[in-house]
């Protein structure tokens, strides 16, 4: 039967994968076939992904990570797996920091900057030249800080020897 500590490091593995694939999805086709499009057409398609990405199985995943994650830590240290706990502790951060803080602090901003553009008549390819250039450079920082999380959370999975 599998632990309750064990447990809780396979969901936070699951949950910083599914986030960092998330992102990666955006990197690599997303927002290439966006650019791909007239400004105005990728302007308003994604205003519409970034409201239709505010739904409860994100934020279940996105949110339930910082809670996962910690409470994980928690309860290999608690079960004297300390190296594990480490692992899941060093993930936590790298997630907290590169993959939640970075989306709330600046991707979120530039998104909610998109949005107000709906009442704008200026100029759609400065504008989203404007928007692309740097929500890309922070979504492949976010993307990979995910994966640097996912992969501390495997390693926490075989610290203490226990496959």
């Amino acid at each position: 039967m599998i632990s309750l500590s064990r447990l809780l490091a396979v969901l936070g593995l699951l949950s910083t994968g599914a986030v960092a694939g998330l992102f990666y999805a955006y990197w690599c086709s997303v927002m290439i076939a966006l650019d791909r499009l007239r400004p105005e057409a990728a302007i308003r398609t994604m205003q519409t992904i970034n409201v239709a990405i505010i739904n409860p199985l994100f934020f279940a995943t996105f949110m339930g990570t910082l809670v996962l994650l910690p409470l994980a830590a928690l309860t290999a240290w608690s079960s004297g797996a300390s190296a594990s706990a480490g692992w899941l502790a060093a993930a936590f951060v790298v997630y907290a920091a590169g993959t939640f803080g970075v989306t709330i602090a600046l991707n979120v901003p530039l998104n909610d900057a998109l949005e107000r553009l709906k009442d704008a008549s200026g100029d759609p390819a400065a504008d989203w030249r404007a928007f692309v250039d740097p929500w890309n450079r922070w979504n492949a920082v976010r993307m990979w800080a995910g994966f640097a999380a996912t992969a501390l959370a495997a390693v926490a999975l075989i610290a203490d020897g226990r496959p």
